[in-house]
């Protein structure tokens, strides 16, 4: 089961694992190299091992198992790529019509085929870009299941932990890819133990790749032969001396020089031959030789003269520490650099029992990525509604806060409201008689500035509680007990009642008391006015001999606004017209 890591990293961005496995398996030994990804592109080595089944005497699946397991029990677990060493994979590189629009998986099955023996086998294919003005071109390669499964119990690592298996073409291709400055067309020329391969690659796309019969060892073989020494004698000697080991004393080690690179001619001349170009360019094509197991010192110096191949340039350098020849493990190198997804895309050997394990990965990172969104998608809710209830309390508190502070300053506002009460109380008297005054004045001045025509004039003027009464007041404010107290005076009728008499032969009387009952109105002073009819009139008030003979009276009534008996409120305190107690704002 993939651990929360393995789901971080398959949710990330780039989609690739920081780190890699790769397991280089040969018929005598075995190479383990871990790396990792760095930001930019980099494949930075941490760990490369290597364990000489052969020399330990485990060539057994099971042996070989247990020690490879040991081997990597102590590494960082990561995905791991199996490396099939050369001889165990054939490849063939077929170029597509355009009109061929047919699926790797297809292609596999059809083409995987061809050249194979009668044994069950495994294909794939691939689908490589096409190069500017160069056909499509598939990858096809094929393997015995037989192979494949030997590698796999030699690997002992369970299914779900194989990422992919590899022919030796593919790695090759992968380690070339991550060389900074490498040539459009170039020949690869990787020489095992035992076995070689021989690899052409062209703007990155693998052209056409060959076994070569020819391993390292044939040549310390061919030099320990021709010194009559032991083969690791002349493998250090070859260190040593180089190419200065050649001389006419080892005919039989420039024998085996002049047969590789005859060889790797004839196997370029037929290329050429077969995609129908022009050898000499592929014989001119710049060569590049890795030789395993002889990258000490100068020992590849023999090889790559013959073959007028510079060195392999090899990955970067090595953890701190690490004493493996990394140009011995390009092939584990390149696999590693596969899952980072250097160089083409390449034909998978996986046999089924691997894939199907892939796909339950897959499956089982599939739901726990959805178990992680979903409990991703809880938390935010979570705290989304933690947030909410915590925005509520804090208002909730602000009201409380407001209310108690709302609470404590009532005693307060109620002390200044009694203060404010009592202080009006005690100049109620005057702010009584200051009204009383200020109705009379401005209701005198009002009529006063409509007597400009000099139609009428004032016949009486009285405050409407005498003229009620109808007869001027007798004696002193003791003889009505009920007006000498404070509330008594408020509840006695405010305003005025003003007689007038108009001029004999003027304008109509009447629509002139009309006109001056709505200009009064209009000025906002009083909350009344409007003609008293004649049984309402008190004529035993006024001086008879004031008003015109033969002109028309009338008496009109002012009310004014009650008296409040306490304080008015600075909310309620009604707006009143500018007067001689109430001037206009300026």
């Amino acid at each position: 089961m993939p651990s929360l890591s393995a789901v971080l990293r398959r949710l990330s961005p780039a989609g690739r694992p920081g780190r890699a496995l790769a397991l280089e398996l040969g018929p005598h030994g075995a190479r383990a190299l871990l790396a990792r990804s760095r930001p930019g592109g980099e494949i930075r080595v941490e760990r490369a091992l290597a364990v000489d089944l052969r020399a330990e005497g485990l060539l057994g699946p099971e042996e070989s198992s247990a020690r490879l397991r040991g081997l990597v029990a102590g590494l960082p677990a990561a995905p791991a790529v199996l490396v099939l060493p050369p001889g165990r994979t054939h490849s063939q590189f077929v170029e597509l019509r355009d009109e061929d629009r047919r699926a790797p998986a297809e292609l596999a099955r059809s083409l995987g085929g061809r050249g194979a023996d009668k044994a069950p086998h495994l294909a794939d294919a691939r689908i490589l870009p096409a190069a500017a003005g160069q056909p499509r071109r598939a990858w096809i390669t094929v393997a015995r299941e037989e192979d494949v499964a030997d590698a796999l119990a030699r690997a002992g690592l369970p299914p779900d932990r194989v990422a992919r298996v590899v022919g030796a073409d593919a790695a090759l291709a992968a380690a070339f890819a991550t060389i900074p400055a490498r040539p459009s067309l170039a020949a690869l020329v990787f020489l095992g133990p035992a076995e070689g391969l021989l690899l052409v690659v062209e703007h990155d796309r693998p052209a056409f790749a060959a076994e070569l019969d020819w391993g390292a060892e044939q040549f310390v073989q061919a030099l320990a032969a021709d010194l009559a020494r032991p083969a690791d004698t002349a493998r250090a000697i070859l260190a040593r001396d180089g190419a200065d080991a050649l001389s006419p004393a080892t005919p039989r080690l420039a024998a085996r020089l002049n047969g590789l690179r005859l060889a790797v001619e004839a196997l370029l001349r037929d290329h050429a031959r077969e995609a129908a170009r022009d050898p000499v360019a592929l014989l001119a094509a710049p060569r590049l030789l890795c030789a395993a197991g002889l990258s000490v010192g100068r020992a590849r110096e023999p090889l790559a003269a013959a073959l007028a191949a510079a060195p392999w340039p090899g990955p970067p350098a090595a953890a701190p520490g690490e004493t493996t020849v990394l140009d011995d493990a390009v092939l584990a190198y390149g696999a590693a650099a596969l899952v980072f997804g250097s160089g083409p895309e390449t034909p998978d050997l996986s046999p089924p029992v691997v894939r199907a394990a892939r796909r339950a990965d897959r499956r089982v990172a599939a739901l726990h990525a959805a178990a992680l969104l979903l409990a991703v998608l809880g938390l935010g809710a979570a705290a989304h509604a933690l947030h909410a209830r915590s925005a509520v309390a804090r208002e909730h508190a602000a009201v409380v806060a407001e209310l108690r502070e709302a609470r404590d300053a009532v005693p307060e506002l109620l002390a200044a409201r009694a203060a404010r009460e009592t202080a009006y109380q005690e100049a109620l008297p005057a702010l009584y008689l200051q009204r009383r005054t200020r109705d009379f004045v401005a209701g005198t001045r009002l009529l006063r500035e409509r007597l400009s025509a000099g139609d009428f004039w004032f016949a009486l003027v009285a405050d409407i509680e005498t003229y009620q009464s109808g007869a001027l007041p007798k004696g002193t404010p003791a003889a009505a007990p009920e007006t000498q107290l404070l509330p008594g005076c408020l509840l006695r009728p405010g305003g005025l009642v003003v007689e007038l008499s108009f001029r004999p032969g003027g304008a109509n009387a009447l629509d002139r008391v009309g006109a001056i009952i709505a200009e009064l109105r209009a000025a906002g002073v009083f909350t009344g006015v409007d003609i008293l009819p004649p049984r309402a009139r008190r004529p035993g008030l006024a001086d008879q001999s004031v008003f015109a003979s033969e002109g028309a009276a009338y008496a009109l009534q002012l009310d004014t606004a009650p008296f409040p008996a306490s304080a008015p409120s600075a909310q309620s305190a009604p707006q009143t017209a500018p007067g001689l107690f109430n001037p206009a704002p300026r």
